[in-house]
């Protein structure tokens, strides 16, 4: 249930982000972008909340939220064509190296 609640928040939250930029760039599409992308972000909450009953709160924050901002990052790429110079990679390559640091030095997940 852990893996499934992290891919679900993940793939809300992206979503969400996505709708976001889309209704910024398309002004026709700005409302539809706004609602649902409060819809899925509103949503991704609840799971979430499910990480949080398996993990410690800070661990569950560094994997979801940076997961998710290294996600985003991917996508934006993926489906905006944005451009990331070299420090942005590696600070996305830093962001991972956290997220495994943390996650891996934790002896409380349940999965």
């Amino acid at each position: 249930m852990l893996i499934f609640s992290i891919a679900v928040f993940f793939i809300l939250q992206v979503g969400s982000g996505l709708l976001y930029k889309y209704g910024a760039l398309h002004q026709e599409y700005w409302l539809a972008g706004f609602i649902g992308g409060n819809i899925l972000g509103i949503s991704s909450i609840y799971f979430l909340m499910q990480v949080y009953k398996y993990i410690n709160p800070n661990v569950a924050e560094a994997i979801c939220r940076g997961g998710f901002f290294v996600l985003i990052q991917l996508a934006f790429v993926l489906f905006f064509h944005s451009r990331l110079n070299l420090v942005q990679w590696s600070g996305i390559c830093l962001i991972v190296a956290g997220i495994m640091i943390v996650s891996f030095c934790n002896t409380s997940i349940k999965i």
